[in-house]
């Protein structure tokens, strides 16, 4: 067996320690950084909040295109902008405390954008937009930031809470009316 060239041995070392640096880089990109002058619970409490709010503006992206019923477009354009705001703060507020957020969804929402895309445009979309993003995630994001509001232990945290809990309660409201 011949052995490689020397300078063939060092660029192959090479190439795999840059393919190595690139995919750690990659992945210290997406995992949200924590900082410790927040409390644990409150980091994880603005994580869920930002991984919510996320999915809120992409499937109220989504829908803005492939919802029939103009009223399920205007909400999907409400949620879209009320979520962008808010995820916008929440950012901010974090920023401030040296922590990054993630700008993505979780698996859970994730898999429910995916069964959305592939749904085609039409009331059966309408239906399990409203349904899923609409009533089901407000739900929980109304339990979410009710939580927040009373247990958060950062100030700036729990006063965002606090403000933003009578819009989730409103998208709650107006999710409800359109599935009913």
């Amino acid at each position: 067996m011949r052995k490689p060239h020397p300078s063939k041995t060092y660029l192959l070392g090479l190439a795999l320690a840059s393919a190595l640096f690139a995919s750690t880089a990659g992945q210290a990109q997406q995992a949200p950084a924590k900082s410790d002058s927040v409390h644990a619970n409150d980091w994880a409490w603005m994580e869920k909040a930002a991984r919510a709010g996320a999915f809120e503006v992409q499937a109220g992206q989504l829908a803005s295109t492939k919802a029939t019923n103009p009223k399920v477009r205007e909400f999907a354009d409400k949620m879209v902008a009320d979520h962008t705001k808010a995820n916008d703060e929440l950012k901010a507020i974090a920023s401030s405390k040296g922590i990054t957020l993630p700008d993505q969804p979780d698996s859970t929402h994730k898999k429910e954008m995916g069964k959305l895309q592939k749904l085609t445009a039409g009331s059966r979309f309408d239906e399990e937009y409203v349904t899923r993003s609409g009533v089901i995630d407000h739900q929980d994001a109304v339990k979410h930031f009710k939580k927040g509001a009373k247990d958060v232990r950062d100030a700036d945290v729990k006063a965002f809470a606090q403000k933003t809990l009578p819009a989730v309660e409103e998208h709650l409201s107006l999710a409800k009316k359109l599935n009913g």
